[in-house]
C-alpha cells in the first residue's frame, strides 16, 4: 500500500512539474494596439503604446513607425513619422536571452485644424438642359464643356453658356455610366462609374482616342479635375489620388474632418479646382 501512495505522488510530482515547466520561446506580450483607434489621434498627440509580459523577460525592443525606427515608447506623433490617415507600426521584442517575437498593427491619424467652412453667392443664373444628369463640368471662355451619366443615357456635350441646346456632342456607349472628366494637354480623360474603364478624348473635336483599364488604386470612377499636369480623382472612398497623364499614381491624400474620414459615397463626389483650391461638391 505504501509503495502504491509513493507511486502516486511521484507521478503527481512529476506531472506539476511538466506543468510548471514553461517553453522559454513560448510566452505571451499584451499590448493596447487594438484600442489605438478608441480615441482620434492627431499630429502632435503623443502615441499612447503600451505592452508586456507576465512570463518572461524583456531584453530589449524596437518599434518601427512606418519608416522611421524607435527604442522608447515615448513617441510623438509629427509629419516626419505619420500622415493623415492609415499608420502601420511594427513591435519587435528580443526577450529571454536569444529569441524575438514581432508583433504589427495600424491606427488612424487625423487632422489637428478644424474644417472651415467655405460661403458663396450667386451673381446670376443660367437655364440648363433638363435632360442631362451632370457628373463632369468646365467653364471656359463662355462655353460648358459637360459630361451626362446614366446607362444607355450617357453623353459629352459643349454648348454656350446660358443655352440649352448643344453645339457639339457625342453619345458614350450604353455599356457605361460616364462621371467626372479632367481636361490634360488637350485631352479630355472621362471617367466611367463602375465599368473600371476610362476614355480619352480629343479635347476639341470629341474624337474618342483611346480606352484603357484603370489601375488597381481606383476603385471606381467618380469625380476629376485637373491640378497642374496631375489629374485628381475621386473613386468613392476617403481618398483623393493624384495620377499623371498615363494614370499612373503619384500621391494620395485622405479626406476626414478632426475625428473621422469622410468617404466619397458619403458626402462628395464632384470636384473642381478653384485658383488652385480644391472644392468637394456633395451630390
Amino acid at each position: 500500500m505504501k509503495n502504491l501512495i509513493s507511486k502516486l505522488l511521484l507521478c503527481m510530482l512529476v506531472v506539476i512539474s511538466i506543468i510548471g515547466c514553461k517553453d522559454p520561446e513560448n510566452i505571451s506580450i499584451s499590448t493596447n494596439f487594438e484600442k489605438l483607434d478608441d480615441k482620434p489621434l492627431h499630429i502632435g498627440d503623443k502615441l499612447p503604446l503600451d505592452f508586456n509580459t507576465k512570463d518572461g523577460i524583456i531584453d530589449s525592443y524596437s518599434i518601427k513607425l512606418n519608416d522611421k525606427i524607435y527604442d522608447k515608447k515615448n513617441i510623438i506623433l509629427d509629419e516626419s513619422n505619420a500622415k493623415l490617415g492609415s499608420n502601420y507600426l511594427v513591435l519587435t521584442v528580443n526577450y529571454n536571452g536569444k529569441y524575438k517575437k514581432e508583433i504589427d498593427a495600424t491606427f488612424t491619424v487625423f487632422p489637428k485644424e478644424k474644417e472651415k467652412d467655405i460661403t458663396y453667392k450667386i451673381f446670376q443664373e443660367y437655364p440648363h438642359n433638363p435632360e442631362l444628369f451632370t457628373q463632369g463640368f468646365t467653364y471656359k471662355d463662355g462655353w460648358i464643356t459637360e459630361s451626362s451619366g446614366l446607362y444607355g443615357k450617357s453623353l459629352l456635350v459643349k454648348y454656350k453658356l446660358g443655352s440649352t441646346s448643344y453645339t457639339q456632342s457625342v453619345k458614350i456607349d450604353p455599356k457605361y455610366f460616364a462621371e467626372g472628366f479632367a481636361l490634360l494637354d488637350k485631352k479630355l480623360y472621362l471617367l466611367t462609374w463602375r465599368e473600371k474603364k476610362g476614355l480619352i478624348f480629343n479635347e476639341s473635336d470629341f474624337k474618342l482616342e483611346k480606352e484603357f483599364t484603370y489601375p488597381g488604386t481606383l476603385f471606381e470612377g467618380w469625380g476629376a479635375t485637373t491640378i497642374g499636369d496631375k489629374i485628381l480623382v475621386s473613386d468613392g472612398s476617403s481618398e483623393l489620388k493624384f495620377y499623371d497623364k498615363n494614370f499612373n499614381l503619384q500621391k494620395r491624400i485622405t479626406v476626414s474632418d478632426m475625428k473621422m474620414f469622410i468617404p466619397g459615397s458619403m458626402n462628395w463626389n464632384m470636384l473642381t479646382d478653384i485658383s488652385l483650391q480644391m472644392f468637394s461638391i456633395s451630390p
